[in-house]
């Protein structure tokens, strides 16, 4: 999963006015919104739920997971037992296809209050939500602008290394192939 760890991480303060063009613009990303809740066992316990269709219908839930059946090694809902009796344990997620910035938090909430009642979940207690930008990547004007191909022009001079999921997140032969690449071409001293 490509996530945007630049809400962890110091900001760059030293970027040469080329590197600020190639690494401050032409981005976008999705926002992905994660629910830890409770909430009591419903006739039909499952340990995972997944509705593919609704990843297009911006913010409705697209899929559930119950953590404690999600866990269990036995693997079978004839196995479960008292696991899938009580209070169960849940992660609900969201998506959208535009960035955090552009997702207004109270419809996110309200939507995922509705998918709730549509599951059957009435009695859910939240207890944390988290969203963050998810798959941060060039925009179709900064592709044709050439952006990743000229950053890795760019790798390694002005003690600059930038490693994004638009840069490598093709597949595991791109990402292991860029990443070799790289090693190969920075040299720390």
């Amino acid at each position: 999963m490509a996530v945007d760890l630049s809400l962890y991480a110091s900001v760059v303060d030293d970027l040469t006015d080329n590197e600020k063009t190639l690494f401050t613009t032409s981005y976008t990303a999705s926002t992905f919104i994660t629910t830890l809740f409770e909430s009591k066992a419903t006739a039909a316990e499952a340990s995972g739920l997944i509705w593919h269709y609704r990843m297009i219908q911006g913010g409705r839930i697209i899929a559930l997971r119950n953590s404690k059946l999600m866990m269990s090694f036995n693997g079978t809902s004839e196995s479960w037992g008292n696991l899938a009796r009580g209070r169960q344990n849940r992660v609900a997620y969201q998506y959208y296809d535009r960035p955090l910035s552009q997702v207004n938090q109270c419809a996110a909430t309200a939507s995922l209050w509705s998918d709730f009642k549509l599951a059957g979940l009435n009695n859910a207690g939240v207890r944390t939500t988290r969203p963050f930008n998810y798959f941060p990547r060039f925009t179709a004007e900064g592709l044709k602008a050439g952006l990743p191909w000229k950053i890795w022009d760019v790798q390694g001079q002005q003690h600059t290394t930038w490693v994004g999921s638009s840069v490598s997140f093709e597949s595991v032969l791109d990402v292991v192939t860029y990443n070799k690449n790289l090693i190969q071409r920075v040299q720390i001293a």
